[in-house]
């Protein structure tokens, strides 16, 4: 397998596991399931984890792009690694200026990071 092949599959997981934090919140809120000690503590950990696996993404990310096609060159990899460092950014414009409202536009730029992945994945050549 080569080392590109191995950064996506590594890119997938770890977009994974910054998803699972607020898959795990809403299961937690939104249903009558039961959760205990266990959950509550893969919680926290997803959450103290996010901020790393977010830049440990940004930076896996254009090192797959880069080593892939060997230039920097419009592509659906390009929008959905800039979709990615956004939502970085809306982060630290929510840190910076104390702005609550950072969360729902965050949320929404999720919405395009999986419809841009899922471009990336089946339509790759579309640009």
């Amino acid at each position: 397998m080569s080392t590109v092949r191995i950064l996506a599959y590594t890119n997938l997981v770890l977009l994974a596991l910054l998803a699972s934090s607020f898959v795990l919140r809403r299961i937690k809120r939104h249903t009558g399931i039961k959760t205990g000690p266990t959950y509550n503590k893969a919680l926290k950990a997803a959450g103290r984890l996010h901020p790393y696996f977010g830049m440990l993404l940004t930076i896996s990310g254009i090192t797959h792009g880069y080593m892939a096609i060997r230039t920097v060159r419009l592509n659906t990899g390009y929008i959905l690694w800039g979709l990615i460092v956004t939502m970085g950014l809306l982060r630290a414009y929510g840190a910076i200026t104390k702005n609550k409202n950072w969360v729902k536009i965050h949320r929404f730029t999720d919405i395009l990071v999986f419809t841009a992945l899922l471009f990336h994945i089946f339509a790759r050549n579309i640009i």
